[in-house]
């Protein structure tokens, strides 16, 4: 285009009335066809910053609905962990109720959970071991005493979402947990609104994890 405009440049004076008129016909094409380079150059330009413009805002937009989707499918985790939390805490308790000896005894894994071996007739407490649903696995962390198992947790360590309408199971400490990980579901009647307290000695309380029936 450069050349083009090369090729337009104006022309000197020349004497005679058909001369000065062409050479005014190739002066104004020259003037505008500058004008409409220069033009199309400015219009290129503003393009340019519409397109970065554009850009910038699909990607903002794209990373907002990204962190909702998150955010939402998290919280459809924590809502299945609550429940599946609950039913390992009722479990705890019918197994230390239904203790055939005169002091209730706590499951030392969570196994016996699904198939209560203490009676000529095996009972079930819980229909199985769930995978927990913030991580995936099944994998869960124990909280025992002397006694046996006391409650169970995830082992994720993000951040709840509900702070408020928390399950009995968890106690009144769980409002302000940090993680998933202090969410600990401990025995609780089916009919009751509070946790049950564990039997045996809580001084050496401890925590370790259960993976298919083996603690280690």
């Amino acid at each position: 285009m450069a050349t083009l405009v090369e090729n337009f440049s104006p022309l000197p004076a020349v004497e005679g009335p058909g001369v000065r008129d062409r050479v005014t016909a190739h002066n104004n094409l020259a003037a505008s066809t500058r004008k409409s380079v220069k033009t199309q150059t400015r219009q290129r330009g503003y393009t340019y910053l519409l397109v970065l413009f554009l850009v910038a805002a699909i990607g903002a937009i794209m990373g907002g609905v990204g962190q909702t989707w998150q955010a939402r499918a998290q919280r459809e985790k924590e809502a299945e962990l609550i429940a599946i939390g609950v039913e390992f805490a009722h479990a705890l308790h019918r197994y230390q109720d239904a203790s055939p000896e005169a002091a209730q005894t706590l499951p030392k894994t969570l196994e016996v959970l699904v198939e209560d071996r203490r009676f000529p007739k095996p009972q079930r407490h819980l229909r199985r071991i769930y995978h927990d649903p913030i991580t995936g696995k099944a994998e869960w962390g124990i909280e025992r005493n002397d006694a046996g198992i006391t409650g169970i947790y995830s082992l994720s360590d993000k951040t709840p979402f509900r702070r408020h309408a928390l399950p009995p199971a968890l106690g009144e400490g769980a409002a302000g947990a940090q993680s998933y990980r202090q969410w600990v579901f401990r025995p609780i009647d089916d009919m009751s609104t509070s946790a049950v307290a564990p039997t045996g000695n809580t001084a050496g309380l401890e925590t370790s994890l259960q993976m298919g029936g083996a603690v280690r």
